[in-house]
């Protein structure tokens, strides 16, 4: 112990001897250059002693691939929408500019939705400017409405997220909103509809009901009247802000909480029998060599018999048929196949090559390939409907319509469960007789009547029900 805390000792005596006597030596010995030295060092310096970058490229590429990659995490799937009913929006473009400079949330959203803007065809789209936006906005119509003032919608598109905006159609009523809708996932079916507005007590899941509203949040004292629609669940998350000017509606944060189905749930690989010819023959010659009275001997009774022979079969189909693994991700299409995605990567190959000709051909190669597959998946699911199969129907059905039954549920009544019991164990035989039922209280609507006694005699035999009897009865009535 002692020779060790001695050797410890000299090794940190060495060390700070080392560490005092390097600055000053270095202050003993100063080595200082110019400011001409040193921007002449370069050339001063011996061609052997300068670094050599025979790929500098790669550089490049790496410092591109990264800030690419990092604008990708940075977008969200859907764009975050600021909501508000302004109640006039020329008198507040001043501080719309104050917030578009000082608050970063606003100055990044991918849309600003304003209702009740109470804009006419006096005020210009250049005193509605606001920088980095597109403006898009609809005034309200007389001559439909009804009404000389009010009303107005005007969308602020951020430059950064979209830059190729289309007014598809206006609408001046409500009463017309839910077929434009329809009509429009009809012609765009791939498209992501978000539907926004002042409501007020209108609810469109009245009129879809696959349309979800996701502002939770009061919008007005305690009340939810501006709403925001989509088909898809939990797709945002609303966050109140301070009311713009004097309106007396507050702000509404619309955040993206939405993941998407290929972050959501890991890639699940899928084993597939490969059934060819030689499989065939080789799982054929494999049962016609099997000596089949070896189970009979060894088992002792039919169940026994029919697991081990099963058993078996597997066995040998795992032995003779060759299977295949495919990673299948949850976001799949159905019609995408796998020459789908052989095509898909030359078309990245021919990006990379830099082949404008080959690039050319193998785009439209992929979009071709990708019609015919979405007809031949069609005629697919027509042929299931046309068949006289209930099963490949339904199948068909959920398919298109992507279907997914819900799980089921129990019922948490205890009075129904005995009820149910009862009603179906009045025909048991116990020991003391026949168990009688009687009916709930909530089953019966009018009173009972009983009927008119007999008066017993004696040569009346007693009457008696047998199970057999009742059954017979029921067999009969159903």
């Amino acid at each position: 112990m002692v020779p060790r805390m001695a050797a410890s000792v000299c090794c940190s005596f060495v060390l700070f001897l080392f560490l005092f006597v390097c600055p000053v030596l270095s202050n003993v010995f100063p080595i200082s250059f110019s400011r001409n030295e040193l921007l002449d060092i370069r050339n001063s310096t011996p061609d052997n002693f300068l670094p050599t970058f025979e790929h500098s490229d790669v550089l490049l590429d790496i410092l591109v691939g990264g800030a690419a990659f990092l604008y990708k995490r940075s977008k969200t799937p859907w764009p975050s929408i600021h909501l508000v009913n302004l109640r006039s929006l020329a008198n507040k473009s001043d501080e719309l500019q104050l917030l578009a400079c000082t608050n970063k949330d606003f100055l990044n959203s991918a849309a600003l939705c304003f209702t009740e803007t109470w804009l006419n065809g006096t005020i210009l789209d250049s005193a509605l400017h606001l920088t980095g936006f597109q403006l898009i906005r609809a005034v309200r119509v007389t001559e439909s409405s009804g009404k000389t003032r009010g009303g107005g919608l005007c969308f602020y598109i951020n430059e950064g997220w979209c830059t190729d905006v289309t007014v598809l159609n206006k609408i001046a009523t409500l009463e017309l909103l839910a077929d434009q809708i329809t009509h429009t996932e009809q012609r765009y079916p791939d498209s992501f509809i978000i539907v926004l507005g002042d409501f007020n007590k209108a609810h469109l899941t009245r009129e879809l009901p696959k349309y979800r509203q996701h502002i939770t949040c009061p919008t007005r004292d305690s009340n939810i009247l501006d709403h925001c629609y989509t088909v898809l669940k939990d797709a945002y998350h609303s966050v109140p802000r301070a009311a713009l000017g004097l309106s007396d509606h507050c702000l509404v944060h619309l955040l993206p909480a939405y993941r998407q189905k290929l972050k959501s749930a890991k890639p699940v690989v899928r084993t597939v029998k490969r059934w060819t010819v030689e499989a065939e023959r080789d799982l054929q010659a494999c049962f016609e060599l099997t000596d089949w009275s070896v189970f009979e001997a060894a088992a002792t009774d039919l169940d026994e018999l029919t697991d081990t022979v099963m058993s078996y079969i597997s066995f040998c189909e795992d032995m003779c048929v060759p299977t295949r693994n495919y990673l299948t991700f949850n976001n799949d299409k159905p019609w995408f196949s796998a020459k789908l995605k052989q095509l898909r990567q030359a078309k990245e190959d021919a990006y990379r090559s830099g082949d404008k000709a080959l690039y050319k051909q193998a785009k439209y190669t992929l979009n071709r390939e990708i019609r015919v597959a979405k007809l031949n998946y069609s005629g697919k699911l027509k042929k299931q409907l046309s068949r006289n199969d209930s099963k490949s129907v339904w199948k068909g059905l959920k398919a298109i319509t992507s279907y997914k039954s819900p799980s089921p549920s129990p019922e948490a009544n205890q009075q129904l469960a005995d009820d149910l019991n009862g009603f179906y164990c009045r025909f048991e035989k116990q020991k003391t007789g026949l168990t009688p039922y009687t009916h709930p209280d909530y089953l019966t609507t009018q009173p009972l009547t009983p009927c008119p006694s007999i008066p017993p005699t004696v040569s009346q035999a007693a009457l008696k029900i047998c199970e057999g009897d009742v059954c017979k009865v029921l067999s009969v009535a159903i």
